[in-house]
This record gives structure tokens, sequence and C-alpha cells, in this order.
């Protein structure tokens, strides 16, 4: 197969090419004779054989690189050639008249300086050539110089001739631009294949026009959202696709979209267009586009994945369940955090949901569909951590897994490594943290390459590292390293308006899960929950609501309830709830709140046996117990003190009457 063929005009240059061909060693390179019609009929055939670039001259070249699908190489008329064929009419006492295609003119300034009358007449492909010799003159005043094509017509209309040939150097050169033009034409081929390639493997569509709106590249799965073939598509222009939706007019327009929803035909799309600009004037636009279905069914299938691994994160910034203004800030700052790579460090007391933000952050972020690794510092014996973190190569440990193990810092790679109790890392290990932190790879225990990666860090501690820091157990640059960008969560006794959306959310919940009937909670039980100071924060409160549901006998939670198992809750109650004291003369029907007005009635007792102030706490507690009618959930309203902490006090009462 002859990827280059020459298409010679006239015999004696396709005779001269054979000697250039091989005295030069030229493979792949062919030879067909022709002019004008025939030429294209050649060079079609060619073209059909396998051709991949061609040759002409004159004429011939300028007819067949008006239709060829490949590059058409034309063969240049060098000084030599003119200086030969303008000797051989030098002496003619005649006009002489250049008339030809492109470079076969060129001689006209030459032959000027040799003081001839010269004529110049270009030739277009469409101009008819006997009329244009025609008008350079009498056939017996004029010598037409010209190529084959010109040479030919002229003498069959009465001219003398001569034909301009292109010498050996001339024809070589052309045969050197043609191999330039092959390689060209193939890395051109090449990178077109792999465009193809790589755009018909991604998931994505893709459709990319010119400034004309005509489309110049289309990949397989946006020909099946069309729902038409491949070839259907190019040379077409976006107008004719309006039918498919409104969106191909946002396109034709240049309209810049970003993850837009649309729909193209029956399907759903998620589509972004990029309009092209250059120098300020629109150069077409590409388009990228999903198939929602066919996203959403990804996505599972990945997430399918990772679940089996662990690796997944199960929360949103959606299922944070709260009212107060304190936490809205920390979900506004978290969704501004989630954008971005950079580490983070999550502060608040055990049990705020620091795991929950940081899943959060992870599901929000362009890495939601990576792992997600969690990691409890605290939970890890000193003896294992290292080998948890960074991996270990084979043979590093006698039993070791056979070619290593993984650490989590690979397991976690393109996704987020999220380090909880950070503050419990040991200090010989935070050095090698920092490192893998800031060189963004890892090495093995016993290994001897590093590992790249490429992990977002999330960490969260529940004590002060900068305190950790002055006492000299925690490195001050691990600390920079880390709290590139922070998150405090506030604890729930500062977010009060967070404890009833939160408890009733777990009752419900837990209700459901063990099939009981509890669907609301007392007035006083609430006020109770709305008053208890919880050291344990949301932790604590869904543990209580867990343990009062599974108590529970009716359609409302009491504070027996909540109260059935708890530790002795007068210690435990906000200030506002625990003044005993002060309400030792209060009305046995007075709320807790008033009970501080009733202080003085203590002075105005009638005289009797002084009572220790012990004594007095009893004695109260049991009247109050009586005037509420035996009743322990008003008497534990009224006291602002748990069930299991009146029965202690109302034994107490007794024993003390027996003394």
């Amino acid at each position: 197969m002859d990827e280059i063929v020459l298409i010679a005009p006239y015999e004696k240059m396709r005779d001269d090419a054979l000697h250039v061909i091989r005295d030069n060693d030229y493979t792949n390179v062919g030879i067909k004779l022709g002019d004008l019609t025939d030429g294209i009929i050649a060079a079609s055939r060619a073209v059909e054989e396998g051709a991949r670039v061609l040759i002409s001259r004159g004429g011939t070249y300028s007819l067949i690189k008006y239709v060829s699908p490949v590059p058409v190489v034309e063969i240049k008329i060098s000084a030599l050639d003119m200086v030969d064929t303008i000797k051989t009419v030098q002496s003619a006492q005649k006009t002489v008249a250049f008339v030809g295609y492109g470079s076969v003119t060129g001689g006209y300034e030459l032959l000027r300086q040799f003081g001839k009358e010269v004529i110049k007449v270009e030739l277009d492909h469409k101009d008819d050539v006997a009329t244009k010799i025609k008008a350079c003159g009498k056939s017996g005043e004029t010598i037409i110089i010209g190529d084959a094509v010109t040479c030919r017509i002229g003498r069959e209309l009465g001219y003398t001739c001569c034909l301009l040939e292109s010498g050996a150097k001339s024809l070589q050169n052309a045969f050197e631009e043609a191999f330039r033009m092959l390689q060209a034409v193939e890395r051109e081929q090449e990178l077109l294949n792999r465009y193809r390639t790589l755009t018909d493997s991604v998931h994505d569509a893709v459709l990319a026009v010119d400034e004309q709106n005509t489309v110049i590249a289309i990949n397989r799965p946006a020909c099946r959202i069309f729902g038409l073939p491949q070839e259907e598509f190019f040379g077409k222009k976006l107008d004719a696709l309006y039918d498919y939706g409104s969106v191909i007019q946002e396109l034709a327009e240049g309209v810049v979209l970003t993850d837009e929803l649309r729909q193209i035909g029956v399907t759903k799309i998620e589509i972004s267009n990029y309009p092209i600009k250059i120098n300020g004037r629109p150069h077409g636009s590409i388009a990228v586009f999903q198939d929602i279905t066919e996203v959403q069914s990804r996505e599972k299938n990945i997430r399918l994945k990772l679940v089996e691994k662990g690796f997944v994160a199960k929360y949103s910034f959606n299922t944070i369940i709260y009212k107060s203004s304190k936490m809205a800030d920390c979900i506004r700052i978290a969704k501004k955090i989630s954008s971005y790579d950079s580490a983070v460090l999550i502060e608040g007391e055990s049990g705020t949901g620091k795991e929950l933000f940081a899943q959060s952050i992870h599901n929000d972020s362009r890495r939601r569909l990576a792992p997600f690794v969690a990691v409890n510092c605290a939970a890890l014996p000193p003896s294992l951590i290292e080998s948890v973190l960074f991996g270990y190569a084979e043979g590093t440990f006698t039993g070791g897994s056979k070619g290593g193990k993984e650490g989590v810092f690979e397991l976690a790679h393109t996704g987020t490594l999220f380090l909880d109790e950070i503050g419990e890392l040991p200090l010989e290990l935070q050095g090698r943290l920092l490192r893998v932190v800031q060189e963004h790879e890892v090495m093995r225990i016993g290994g001897d390459a590093n590992i790249p990666l490429d992990v977002r860090l999330i960490c969260a501690t529940n004590r002060s590292l900068r305190t950790l820091v002055q006492e000299g157990k925690f490195r001050r640059d691990l600390l920079y390293r880390l709290n590139t960008l922070g998150l405090y969560i506030p604890p729930l006794n500062e977010r009060p308006e967070d404890i009833a959306v939160l408890a009733q959310r777990f009752l419900k919940r837990y209700s459901s899960q063990y099939a009981k009937a509890a669907s609301g909670f007392t007035p006083e039980t609430m006020e109770f929950l709305m008053h208890w100071r919880y050291e344990g924060n949301v932790r604590e409160l869904q543990g209580m609501i867990e343990r009062a549901v599974i108590i529970s006998e009716g359609d409302l939670i009491t504070v027996h309830d909540v109260c059935a198992g708890l530790p002795d809750a007068g210690g435990m109650m906000m200030p506002e709830a625990t003044a005993v004291s002060a309400a030792l003369a209060a009305p046995a029907h007075a709320p807790v709140s008033e009970a501080s007005a009733a202080v003085p009635a203590v002075a105005a007792a009638p005289a009797g046996p002084a009572l220790s102030l012990k004594d007095a706490e009893l004695a109260y507690v049991r009247r109050v117990y009586e005037e509420n009618g035996q009743s322990a959930v008003k008497t534990c309203a009224v006291l602002g003190i748990n069930r299991s902490t009146l029965w202690r006090k109302l034994k107490e009462a007794s024993e003390a009457d027996v003394r």
C-alpha cells in the first residue's frame, strides 16, 4: 500500500520522479499519471487504495486539492526550473505569456529582468484555460510558458508552448514535504484516536460544536442519550436537534450551564456547558452531561462496594437535628469547609457529634464517592497504632499478612481519613503523622518506598490541643498543620433549643424500634429534660430517651420513666432547678422557680426544738409529697428532683421518725 502518491501531469515528471524515488530509497511511495480530470480520477483511486498524502502540480494540483479528502502537497517551481525554461525562449522575438496555476507563474519577474515583454495569467480551477490563452495574443505572436495542461491546450490552439518542468530537486523537496505531512497526519490520527477512546470510555456524555454551531465531536454516551448513531452527528447543525428539548437552544446560544437539570428527549440529564472564546470572540462550546438515572445507579454501585468494606459515611448535613442558631452556624461553616481539601480539626465535648460532622463534610465534598475511613486513636492499643495508621511491609512482623498490609492512609486514598481523639496519639508518632500530612506520601513500617497519597484528613478532639502543646504532649507544628480549617461544636447545655427536637426524634426512633406506644412527653418530663445538666451531651440525651422508652408503659414519657435507673439527680440539674434549700419553706404547690421568694418563712416558723438542715429538708420533702396526694410525678416536678432521689429522701425521713 502506497501511503504517498504522486499524480504526475506529464510522462517526463513520472520518469524523473522514479529516479528520485530510487536514488533516495523512498518507501510507501507510488506514482500515477494523469492531468485535470484524469488526475482527479487517479487521485481518487489512490485514496481508495490507501493513500494518505497526495502530490501534484499546476492545474491538476488545484483540482485535486479542491476535492481531496486527504492532504495534497504542491510541487513548487524553483528558480533553477525557471532559468532552464527561460533559456529556451530568451532569444525568441515574440511576446512570452506565463499561464498557469499558483507557483507556475512565479518566473514572471525573473523573465522581465531579461528585458522580455511578458504577460502573466494566473488560472483558477474554475477558469476555462482556452479562453485565458486566447486572451494573451495571437498564436503566431505569443509563446506560452506553463504546465502540462496549459501547454496541451495551447498547442491545440496553434501556440508555441514551452513546458515549465519540475527538476529532480523540486520533486525531492515535494517528497520530503509529503513525508513530513504524513507524519503530521499520523500524529493527528493518533491524537484523534486517543481523544475518541478517551471520550468514549468516560461515563459523561460529550458534545462539541464550532463557532457555526456545527457538531465537531460527540462520544458514544452522548449518542446513546440522543438515540442516534455517531456518524449522523458530524457536520450537523444544532438547530436540527431542537426537537430534543430547549437545552439544545441554550447550547446554540452559548449559555453557560453548571450542573443544571435539563431533559434531552425523555431522558433527564445533569448538564454543564462551557462556551469557548478566543480574543473575546465565540468559538463554539463543549457540553458535558449525564443521564441522571445512570449517575444514581453508578453512585449506588460504588457505595455498595464501599459499604462492603465498611468505608462509607452514613450521615449528611440533612440528618443533623437542630433548632438553635449556634448549630445553624456550625453547619453553615462546615458546608463551606466541605468544598476544600485542607485538613480540618473538629473540637467539642464528647457526645456533641464530631463524627457526624466529619461524615457530613465528606458527603458534601467532591470525595463523597470515595472511601471514608474512621479511626479512634484512643481505642487503639499503643502497640498497634503505628501499623494501623501506616501499614507494614511483608516480613516486618512474625505472623504478619503475606505481602504486608495497608494502613488506614492507604485505605482512604482519594477519600477522607477521620482520626477521632487525635489528642491521644502518642507523641513519638506525631512526627511521622506530620510528615505524611506534609509530603502526601506514606512509608509502611519495614518498607523502603514511599507510597503517594491523595487523602483529605479530618481530625477531632474533646481535649484542648493547645493545652496539650503547653504541657509538651502534642507537637505545636502538627497542631498548626491539622488546624488549617477549624470547627467548634458547642455542648448541648449551651444550645437548649435543640433538646426538645432531639428528644422527640429519639423518642420516635426508639418507640418504633421497641414497638412502644409512647409518642410524646408530659410537660413535667420536658421541663426535666430542659434543665438536666448533660455531661455526655447528645449521646447522654439519646441514652436517657432510649431507656425511658423501654421502661414506659403509656402514651407519654413521664419523669419516672426518664429518672428510673439514673443516679442522684440533685447534682445533675441546672442551677435554676436545684434551689432545694431555698424551697424548704415554699408552699407545696408552688413551682420551683418561685421557691426563692418563700425563703424568709423559715425564720417565721413556730418555736420548738431546733432542727438540723438535713431534718428540715426531709420534713419539707415529706410535706410536699403528702400535699400532692403522694404523687411522685407532681412531687418531683415541684422539688426539681428525680424519682429515685424522692424515694431515697422519703426513706430517710421514715428512718428519722423511728429514731
